[in-house]
């Protein structure tokens, strides 16, 4: 079988706003564990996070309950907004997230060598921006993708280094968690 590199993109738990990003609700905690359940019956490579609060704490229940070490932190799978809106997001702005879209992508990109699991805990701007980008679709299409707290979205990343979107907001792990 030739190489392949899963991605999964995990959106943190529920949180509350705080001035360092967010810290989870119980909900949120619970998510993160249901998520962690997941990766835990298989062998992950690296888990990398947000350096949002919510994001950290999100990825470290996950590697709790795999028995792993706590996250790296990436600003690359920090928030943005990939789009400019009124009172919300500059032009700036928008420049900003979509260059930090295309270095994500380009970083998996690079063809898979051996097969590997990687575990990456982000947010939902983010994973739905880099999902358009994956689909080539226009970069506004992020704000028609709804995407759960807890949810795992998965890309595949071939040995040429095609990557492809093959589950997008998957909650079946959260049953009741999802809100």
């Amino acid at each position: 079988m030739a190489a392949r590199r899963t991605v999964s993109l995990v959106r943190h738990g529920e949180y509350t706003p705080t001035p360092e990003g967010g810290t989870l609700t119980l909900l949120g905690k619970a998510q993160a564990e249901a998520a962690g359940a997941v990766f835990a019956q298989g062998r992950v490579q690296s888990m990398h996070c947000s350096p949002l609060r919510r994001a950290i704490e999100t990825a470290d229940r996950i590697a709790h309950v795999c028995g792993r070490k706590r996250a790296k932190r990436s600003d690359d799978l920090a928030e943005i907004s990939p789009t400019a809106r009124a009172g919300v997001a500059t032009a700036k702005d928008a420049r900003a997230g979509q260059a930090q879209v295309r270095r994500l992508l380009e970083a998996l990109s690079k063809p898979a060598k051996r097969s590997r699991h990687d575990v990456l805990v982000a947010h939902g701007n983010l994973i739905r921006a880099l999902c358009c980008a994956v689909l080539e679709a226009p970069p506004h299409a992020w704000m028609k993708m709804a995407i759960d707290h807890g949810s795992i979205t998965t890309l595949v990343v071939t040995a040429a280094g095609r990557v492809h979107l093959v589950g997008f907001n998957a909650t079946a792990h959260l049953g009741a968690l999802v809100e």
